[in-house]
């Protein structure tokens, strides 16, 4: 009676998840009508899959950008913010709803 020994290494499959996040801009307008922005930004990570197990490593994900939005000027009106910020995207945020409204400026 023989022993033989024999290394078996497990098969590891490579695969790419993929992520949309989406950042919505509603720019409520003094009269009345309203100016939607959307953006998309798109991540993706490594998925390792052991062939015999079924378990499965992940990879970072990586990130995207939203950018800048200037909010407009509207005379008599001020915005409740000048501008939306420009983000880097990364896998810890979800999507976003930002809302822009005008009030009137007071003149008394």
């Amino acid at each position: 009676h023989q022993i033989i020994q024999v290394q078996v290494a497990h098969k590891i499959n490579n695969s790419t998840e993929f992520n949309a996040l989406t950042r919505t801009v509603n720019i409520h307008r003094p009269d009345g009508t309203m100016k939607t922005y959307i953006q998309t930004a798109v991540l993706k990570r490594n998925v390792y899959i052991d062939g015999v197990t079924g378990a499965k490593t992940y990879g970072a994900w990586s990130t995207d950008n939203w950018d800048a939005i200037q909010i407009p000027v509207f005379a008599g009106y001020t915005a409740s913010q000048d501008q939306v910020a420009a983000h880097q995207v990364t896998g810890e945020d979800s999507d976003q709803t930002v809302d822009v409204y005008y009030t009137p400026i007071n003149t008394n």
